[in-house]
């Protein structure tokens, strides 16, 4: 809008000032002229009663009145754009659901696995939109214990997860408080026992453990 009404201007003010005809005004802006033509013909007819000068009240309202007539005219989206809008809608829609597949499968993934560095990424997000970071971490350590569990043994891989799993400990370490103390220790004690279950012992597990007993 704020476009068509420069160039109405513009015209308004070729035609007052240097005579332009209406068509010459249109044959500048061949894209607006079915929206020019009728407020510049009215504007020709009304510029033969000169004489009489309005008020800029009543000049700035008469404006913005013919402005609104042509607003409502034009069509609100261009036909060549409409199916470029809808290409872009396809295409967003397209990588969210990608996004999400992606994603879903990933949660599956294991040190070492092509994902599994997704995995991370998408744990990374949902645990910083959290408004429970502590219900996040509980979640994320005992996937991490899982993961240790199914690599164990692994050399580089059995590290991998294990760095991993202690990262998540750490946080829940510093997390721990009078109001989430007991929830905390009770996932460790489980942890403890999934990795027992499994013939693995970890230290910084078994330490936090002790440190809760004492």
């Amino acid at each position: 809008m704020i476009e068509f009404e420069a160039i109405l201007d513009d015209c308004l003010q070729l035609m007052r000032a240097q005579g332009y005809s209406v068509d010459q005004c249109l044959a500048r802006y061949p894209e607006q002229a079915e929206q020019l033509r009728p407020l510049l013909i009215s504007a020709e007819r009304l510029s033969h009663g000169r004489t009489v000068s309005p008020r800029p009240a009543f000049r700035a309202a008469t404006r913005a009145r013919l402005i609104e007539h042509a607003e409502a005219r034009r069509p609100r989206m261009s036909i060549v754009l409409r199916p470029a809008w809808q290409l872009a809608t396809a295409i967003a829609v397209l990588a969210l659901v990608m996004l999400a597949s992606t994603t879903a499968v990933a949660q599956n993934a294991l040190p070492g696995e092509p994902l599994y560095g997704w995995k991370l990424s998408s744990e990374h997000v949902w645990r910083t939109v959290a408004t429970d970071p502590v219900s996040v971490d509980l979640k994320l350590a005992d996937r991490r214990a899982t993961e240790l569990t199914k690599v164990v043994r692994s050399g580089p891989l059995e590290e991998k997860a294990r760095s991993e799993f202690h990262e998540v400990l750490s946080r829940l370490e510093a997390e721990k408080g009078p109001e989430n103390s007991a929830k905390i220790d009770q996932a460790l004690l489980a942890h403890q026992k999934k990795l027992s279950d499994a013939g693995i012992n970890d230290e910084k597990l078994d330490n936090l453990v002790k440190g809760k007993k004492k």
